[in-house]
């Protein structure tokens, strides 16, 4: 048993490869850079979690900026959880796309 767990080390060693999982942080880095990819093609679902993540901090720095920037791509591709939450992060005073405006009436009703 130990014979073949020393071999299997060595090849590992050959081969160039680590005898241990990634760690935790390269892992967390290939999963935001693969979020990125698919928010960068258009998903809104992708670009949503980028901007819960930039909004409260969770993987990557926290940049009220950047998570308006990415909620409001998913925002404009009808993603209601995303523009709940550019409601949330956007002053009432900030300029938004008339779609997103609501009649004060109608919210009474």
């Amino acid at each position: 048993m130990l014979r073949r767990l020393a071999l299997a080390g060595m090849v590992v060693v050959l081969v160039g490869g680590t005898p241990f999982a990634q760690t935790r942080e390269a892992a967390q880095d290939d999963f935001i850079e693969s979020l990125r990819t698919r928010a960068n093609a258009g998903d809104a679902d992708a670009q949503f979690s980028l901007g819960v993540m930039y909004d409260v901090g969770r993987g990557v720095p926290q940049d009220d900026v950047e998570a308006v920037v990415w909620y409001r791509q998913a925002a404009e591709q009808g993603h209601a959880s995303a523009q709940h939450s550019l409601g949330d992060t956007t002053p009432p005073h900030a300029e938004l796309p008339p779609r997103f405006w609501r009649n004060p009436d109608e919210m009474r009703s």
